[in-house]
């Protein structure tokens, strides 16, 4: 039985399809398949270990880099990570491939926070300089700045509808909620104590 399903997922890998532009564009990028194992409990209280296969997406240039921040699209579809640099990387599920790097120019400081849109491929990143970054992944655009925060965006969060998102600087205890279409800061408020994670009702539209 381990042999059956550790083959079937290889095989399954392997029938996903990367292109030679994608190849072109994105050598040796994609996410690697390791072998990995399943518990599973039957009916008798036996635990018994399955081989399985399992993708582990890194960054190419430093695979022994920790992932800081992760993320996933909407439709499950596009994972993203930053690993203390100043740029995002962002995958396509289905095969592994890294499609987008993410990079603000002029900008060394590393990705703390990732928000994605709950109503489409914009994502939300804050950095440690105190700024936060709403891009267009499909097409690797910058679509808005978010500035003016107290200190390093370490927390960020989209509502439900997506018509807004919050921002957290570190430390200095305070939200700030932004327009996200326009990037025009609607509200700005003190917290009491330190905001480690932020987070909308699921109920606000």
């Amino acid at each position: 039985m381990e042999d059956v399903i550790s083959h079937e997922q290889e095989l399954t890998f392997t029938r996903w399809t990367i292109t030679v532009p994608d190849l072109a564009k994105w050598p040796d990028a994609a996410g690697r398949l390791e072998d990995g194992s399943v518990s599973t409990d039957s009916s008798k209280a036996e635990t018994r270990s399955l081989k399985s296969k399992q993708i582990v997406f890194t960054d190419s240039r430093d695979p022994s880099c920790h992932c800081l921040r992760f993320a996933l699209s909407a439709d499950d579809k596009l994972p993203v990570a930053s690993f203390g640099r100043s740029d995002v990387l962002v995958w396509r599920l289905s095969d592994g491939l890294l499609v987008q790097l993410l990079h603000r120019p002029g900008r060394l400081y590393e990705v703390l926070g990732l928000s994605f849109s709950p109503i489409d491929f914009n994502l939300a990143s804050g950095s440690r300089d105190g700024t936060a970054t709403v891009w267009d992944t499909r097409h690797g655009r910058i679509l808005l700045h978010l500035e003016d925060h107290g200190g390093p965006v370490s927390s960020i969060a989209h509502a439900p509808n997506g018509a807004v998102i919050a921002t957290d600087p570190h430390k200095d205890k305070s939200v700030k909620i932004w327009n996200a279409s326009s990037g025009v800061c609607l509200h700005s408020f003190g917290a009491n104590e330190v905001v480690y994670k932020l987070a909308f009702s699921p109920r606000d539209n």
